[in-house]
């Protein structure tokens, strides 16, 4: 009897560790909580983001003003954190562009100086800010990208602040002016010098990224875009692209080096990526002028 009982238990026990190992798995494929326990006190903190300032490349150039644009025209996903002067995280909420109140949040806290980081983008996936020094976005893929950040001291009673975002990333542009081939299905970037992972505190890229973006080629479309964050000491990007075909295999490529980016700046590289095709790497003859356009500067253009 004594063995018969034995046996009944360990069965027991290997179910529960099976339990327990789906129920882990499960836990470990869900996305984090959208908003962590706060510390307790009796100070009230409401934050209304009022827009994002210059958020049309275009529109502000046109005018010469600081245009401001409200975030839910502009961004998809927000997220809203707070951290103690330790620099942990105490407060985190998610909010997408279809919640009513999507431009705006409130929290209790306990009264104190903290760190105030707000990140907008228009990612699948929330931002992940864990970590104040490096925030992350899923398998580093960027969209445009908004940020915010300020040392606050709170006080008892309601603490209102009222926000503008601005653009940290710097856009580089591919304009095509040849005829694509019909067997170019994809475009893709590879390109170094830049960062896919932000700091809380600056807005600048925390990380030397190796970023690889891939753009399906679509009939009449010829511009083609992606994102990083800037280096703080302006490092410039080493740019790869490459032309496949729906197999994969390469119809033939091209390397930029040296391209200067900036935040809030457009880099737009513009001309003949497929006359005369040579072998991938074998030779340099595209033909290609760059621009680069920014919010308040004109257009610089190189030929080359």
């Amino acid at each position: 009897m004594k063995h018969i009982k034995l046996i009944g238990l360990l069965a027991l026990s290997m179910a529960l560790a099976s339990c327990e190992k789906v129920s882990l798995d499960e836990l470990l494929s869900k996305e984090p909580p959208t908003t962590e326990p706060s510390s307790t006190g009796n100070a009230s903190l409401s934050i209304h983001i009022g827009g994002i300032a210059d958020a049309n490349y275009a529109d502000a150039a046109a005018k010469g003003t600081r245009a401001i644009e409200p975030i839910g025209k502009v961004c998809t996903k927000l997220t809203i954190s707070v951290y103690n002067v330790e620099g942990q995280r105490v407060y985190s909420v998610n909010k997408k562009s279809t919640d009513a109140d999507f431009a705006n949040a409130t929290m209790k806290l306990a009264e104190g100086k903290y760190h105030l980081v707000i990140v907008a983008h228009s990612n699948e996936k929330n931002a992940t800010t864990t970590d104040i020094n490096k925030i992350t976005f899923e398998s580093n893929k960027l969209s445009d990208t908004f940020h915010y950040y300020k040392e606050i001291e709170l006080v008892a009673g309601g603490n209102n602040i009222d926000v503008v975002m601005e653009r940290v990333t710097a856009m580089f542009r591919l304009e095509i002016t040849d005829e694509i081939p019909e067997n170019v299905k994809q475009l893709k970037f590879y390109y170094t010098g830049g960062s896919s992972t932000l700091s809380g505190f600056t807005g600048a890229g925390a990380v030397n990224s190796r970023q690889t973006e891939i753009r399906n080629v679509q009939s009449g479309i010829n511009t083609y875009e992606v994102y990083t964050f800037p280096q703080p000491d302006d490092k410039k990007l080493k740019m790869t692209i490459t032309a496949l075909d729906a197999s994969g295999e390469t119809v033939c490529t091209k390397t930029f080096e040296d391209v200067a980016v900036s935040k809030n700046m457009i880099t737009c590289y513009k001309g003949n990526l497929f006359t005369n095709i040579a072998p991938p790497a074998a030779s340099d003859n595209y033909n290609f002028s760059i621009s680069v356009n920014t919010d308040w500067k004109g257009e610089n253009v190189i030929e080359f």
